[in-house]
């Protein structure tokens, strides 16, 4: 598979004046796009980065920014790396099949009839009290049964 990876700078947002220094870059909005050029498909991430107010020693002027210097700036912000695996996941997924409906393999109005399911369940109460219990049950009315039901 090969990959082609491409920074776009979308927009720049400035301050016109700090510090005596003239249009310092604030913010920039940008794209980061990885082409798969075997099979054409093309996944990117947009996002922003903010700066700080440059030291009046490492300024560049705006007329002289390059490309290169402000995605030098962004790679600061955000590993590359996980960028590009970022990327490289979504290419993924793009490229899987096309998932479609399908009819049901088997008629829907027929009755499946499935097997119970049983389970032997453990008593933790002693002999005595379970008998008790199940003696004051069996005497007990239906009427009375159903009275405690419905509270």
């Amino acid at each position: 598979m090969a990959l082609e990876y491409k920074w776009t700078i979308n927009n720049i947002k400035c301050y016109s004046n700090y510090n005596g220094l003239n249009n310092i870059v604030k913010n920039v909005a940008w794209t980061f796009t990885c082409t798969n050029t075997d099979t054409n498909t093309i996944a990117s991430v947009s996002s922003h980065s903010e700066f700080s107010n440059p030291e009046t020693e490492n300024f560049i002027q705006y007329s002289d920014l390059t490309i290169n210097n402000i995605i030098s700036w962004i790679k600061t912000q955000f590993s590359v790396d996980n960028l590009k695996q970022e990327l490289q996941n979504e290419l993924s997924r793009i490229t899987l099949p096309e998932e479609t409906s399908v009819d049901l393999p088997f008629q829907t109005n027929e009755l499946i009839e499935v097997p119970p399911i049983i389970e032997e369940v453990v008593a933790d109460e002693t002999p005595s009290e379970t008998t008790d219990e199940v003696e004051e049950e069996s005497n007990e009315t239906p009427s009375e049964t159903t009275d405690e039901v419905e509270e």
